[in-house]
This record gives structure tokens, C-alpha cells and sequence, in this order.
């Protein structure tokens, strides 16, 4: 796997007439810009989607599901280390 990064990112609203107004997240590093993901609305009920660019194919997934998740995620997410300390080390096998 590779190594994850953390660039400061950006949020930027970007707008043409032909493309309406959307958001995008912005970085920049080994000397290129970067677009990390864009939210954007749907063109026949407004409902907004997160887009991010997996294999080289735009996906979108509804922005509530993402809402969701990262609520969720406050309590049900947890480093490796987190488990060792807190799981682990009281169920010893």
C-alpha cells in the first residue's frame, strides 16, 4: 500500500454557466495542483454528490452517505494502536 500524505487542502468554489457552480478540494504538491474531490449537484433534483477519481473514473457518491459516515465515524473509528490499548491488551488470548 502506499504511503499516505496530508497537503493542506483548499476548498474552492469553481462556476461556469455551462457548468453551474461547484466546490472543489484543492491541493498542491510535487510541484502540480491537484483537485482531491469536487461536490456538485445533480442536474435534475439538486441533490448533492461527492465525486473523487478512482482508476481513473469519476465516482460519485450521495453527499448525505457521506455526512453519515463521518458521523458515524467519531465513535466507530479507531487506529491499529487504539485497539492495542484499549481491546487487545484487556483479552489476552
Amino acid at each position: 500500500m502506499t504511503k499516505s500524505i496530508r497537503p493542506k487542502i483548499k476548498a474552492q468554489y469553481v462556476g461556469t454557466p455551462a457548468n453551474g457552480r461547484y466546490l472543489e478540494l484543492y491541493t498542491e504538491f510535487d510541484g502540480m495542483g491537484r483537485i482531491v474531490a469536487t461536490i456538485l449537484a445533480d442536474e435534475l433534483d439538486e441533490s448533492l454528490w461527492l465525486e473523487v477519481e478512482v482508476n481513473g473514473r469519476p465516482v460519485q457518491v450521495p453527499l448525505d452517505l457521506v455526512k453519515k459516515a463521518i458521523e458515524s465515524s467519531a465513535t466507530g473509528v479507531h487506529s491499529e494502536q487504539w485497539y492495542e490499548k484499549n481491546v487487545y491488551s484487556k483479552n489476552p488470548a
